[in-house]
C-alpha cells in the first residue's frame, strides 16, 4: 500500500483505498522562534515512501515563494519529513537571502482532523549554515474544506473565498523542470551595460575590495555560469534564480583583475541570460552578462 496513504489511513480515513493518492495538500502555517509566522502549504506525491513535490511559503502573499521538495514517510512511527532544495519561484525582493526548511512531523488527530505537527530547522544555500528554526502545523486541505462546508464558517464568504483560492492554487506535486517564471524589471535598460557573449568590457575603479552579483534577468529556465577571476573560480555550475548571489572581489592594485562569466547551462529557453551587478565604492555597474556555451564573456577591472 502506499505509504502516504497508509499514514493517513492510520489517523483518518481522508481517502477511499481506491483513491490515487497524488497531489495531497496539506496547509497550515510555519513559526519562526523568536519571529513571524508565514502561512505554509505542501502539496506531495509518494512513491514507496519517497516524497516529492513542492512547497509554498506566505502563500498568495507579498512574498509567496515555491520551492521543490524531497522527503520520507514512516508509516510505522507515524513521521514524516522532508526538505527544501530549490526554488521555483518568489515574489520576494532581490537581494534577500535563500532560507530552505528541513522539516521533521509527526501525524495525529484531533478531532477527526489529520495534523502534522513538529519543528524545522531553516539553513542558507551553503547548506550548513543555520537561517531559522522554529515549529510546524499542517493539516489536510480535504478535512479543512469538509469540515468548512459542513458547518456555520460557510457562511462567512471571506473566509470560504480565501480557502478556496488557497486550494484552486493547487497543481500535479511534480512541476516540470522548465517552469519559467519573470523577474525583476526595477533597473531601467539604458543603465544596462551590453556585453556581446565572446567579448571583453573595462572598468576603471580606485579600491580594494568589489562587490559582484550574480542572477536571472529575463525567465528562470535552468541557466547555470561560472565565474572565474585571474583563473581561480568564484562560483561553479552556480544555478541562477531571480534571487542576487553575492560575491566579494578582492582587487588587485598593480595590474588588471579579469572576470570570466561562463555558461555552463542556457536553460530551456536559449541564450543564457545572466545578469551582473559590480559595485566599486559609490560606481555601480549593470552588465548584460548573456552568455552562449561557446561564447563567455569577460569584464576587465582596472586600478586608476
Amino acid at each position: 500500500m502506499n505509504k502516504l496513504l497508509l499514514l493517513i489511513l492510520l489517523l483518518l480515513p481522508v481517502f477511499s483505498l481506491q483513491a490515487q493518492v497524488t497531489n495531497v495538500v496539506f496547509i497550515g502555517s510555519v513559526n519562526i522562534k523568536d519571529g513571524d509566522a508565514f502561512s505554509y502549504k505542501i502539496q506531495v506525491n509518494d512513491s514507496n515512501g519517497v516524497l516529492t513535490g513542492y512547497s509554498v511559503t506566505d502563500v498568495m502573499g507579498p512574498n509567496e515563494t515555491k520551492t521543490l521538495i524531497k522527503g520520507s514517510i514512516n508509516a510505522n512511527q507515524k513521521s514524516l519529513k522532508f526538505r527544501e532544495t530549490r526554488v521555483v519561484s518568489t515574489k520576494t525582493k532581490t537581494g534577500s537571502a535563500l532560507c530552505f526548511i528541513h522539516a521533521n512531523l509527526k501525524a495525529t488527530k484531533k478531532k477527526g482532523t489529520t495534523l502534522l505537527r513538529g519543528t524545522f530547522t531553516g539553513y542558507g544555500e551553503d547548506g550548513v549554515s543555520v537561517c531559522a528554526t522554529g515549529s510546524m502545523v499542517l493539516v489536510s486541505a480535504s478535512d479543512v474544506m469538509d469540515k468548512l462546508m459542513k458547518s456555520d464558517l460557510k457562511k462567512d464568504t471571506t473566509v470560504t473565498k480565501n480557502l478556496m483560492k488557497v486550494m484552486a492554487s493547487e497543481e500535479p506535486a511534480t512541476p516540470k523542470e522548465t517552469v519559467v517564471y519573470q523577474t525583476e524589471t526595477a533597473v531601467p535598460d539604458s543603465k544596462i551595460m551590453k556585453v556581446t557573449p565572446g567579448s571583453t568590457k573595462e572598468f576603471t575603479h580606485s579600491g580594494k575590495l568589489a562587490k559582484m552579483e550574480v542572477w536571472d534577468a529575463k525567465t528562470i529556465d535552468g541557466d547555470m555560469i561560472t565565474v572565474v577571476q585571474n583563473g581561480k573560480i568564484l562560483l561553479e555550475n552556480y544555478r541562477l534564480s531571480g534571487i542576487h548571489k553575492e560575491l566579494t572581489i578582492n582587487l588587485r592594485t598593480s595590474m588588471a583583475d579579469t572576470i570570466k562569466i561562463i555558461a555552463v547551462n542556457e536553460g530551456s529557453e536559449p541564450l543564457n541570460t545572466a545578469r551582473a551587478k559590480i559595485t566599486m565604492g559609490t560606481d555601480i555597474q549593470y552588465i548584460d552578462a548573456s552568455t552562449t556555451l561557446d561564447k563567455p564573456i569577460w569584464i576587465v577591472l582596472k586600478n586608476k
